[in-house]
């Protein structure tokens, strides 16, 4: 969470410059992976937003306002910075402007202080609701116009309403003045950051499907190995057995052949020691 000294919750509209050191909530040690924040709020994140991020993390951002006076907010950077350093923080940068709040929470996410937040997909309006939107919207405007000189004009309804088979309509309301409603600002960083992390998703997938195959061929492989080992240890002893036995039958016909041949007297003793 954020806590800032002496200072209200900024409206979204404004920008205005934090600088302070980080902390993890539950012990309130420094985060020395990143204890220097100078921040700026703008359209896409503000105060509020940061706290509400920051907490989700297990972290709390104790911070100030920056200076009025342009020239000393470099200066007040430099002294949280030397302070730090000597209170024995290493290697820490030091920041030359505020960062925005996709550029911190782009810092903070490649340290693993904070995790993404997954991002909704939009709702898509069909082209017949879209154009019955767009024509709503532009009668409320010629009705605007031709309604400028009365003290209560209408109040007109947000036509972009999603949702299937919404018709909008015009609210009436005397005693109130003209709402102006804000329009939601699609950034072109945002949806790149969109494009490339459903990329990332994809190729994790593709990994994970990747290992498990190799983890089956590696089983595959074994059990090859395996039966291989099997098979030669049959063969070396169906070779042995049948070189033992070869050996043992030319044996045999070679003592029958000279035995054939020695005179019979002789043949007589050599069978007396068999």
């Amino acid at each position: 969470s954020v806590h800032c000294l002496n200072t209200m919750p900024p409206s979204s509209k404004t920008s205005i410059e934090y600088i302070g050191r980080l902390y993890y909530a539950d012990t309130n040690e420094l985060c020395t992976a990143h204890p220097l924040i100078w921040f700026r709020s703008d359209t896409v994140g503000n105060y509020t937003r940061l706290d509400t991020r920051l907490g989700l993390n297990g972290l709390k951002f104790t911070c100030g306002k920056v200076p009025g006076n342009p020239a000393a907010v470099l200066e007040s950077v430099e002294e949280l910075h030397s302070s730090l350093t000597a209170g024995g923080i290493e290697d820490l940068e030091l920041p030359k402007k505020p960062s925005s709040w996709n550029q911190l929470m782009r810092q903070l996410e490649g340290k693993n202080l904070v995790k993404p937040i997954k991002k909704a997909t939009p709702t898509k309006l069909s082209p017949s609701v879209l154009e019955n939107a767009l024509a709503l919207a532009h009668f409320n405007e010629e009705v605007s116009s031709a309604n400028a000189d009365i003290s209560s004009p209408f109040v007109a309804v947000d036509p972009l309403v999603p949702g299937p088979g919404h018709v909008p309509i015009l609210a009436f309301d005397l005693t109130q003045p003209l709402v102006t409603l804000d329009v939601p600002v699609l950034y072109p960083e945002d949806a790149q950051i969109d494009v490339l992390s459903a990329d990332h998703n994809l190729a994790l997938e593709r990994i994970k499907l990747l290992e498990q195959q190799n983890d089956l061929y590696k089983t595959k492989l074994i059990n090859l190995e395996n039966a291989l080992a099997t098979a030669n240890g049959n063969i070396t002893a169906n070779v042995k057995q049948a070189v033992a036995q070869s050996m043992d039958e030319g044996i045999q016909k070679l003592v029958q052949r000279l035995s054939s041949q020695l005179p019979a007297d002789i043949r007589v003793e050599i069978e007396k020691y068999d």
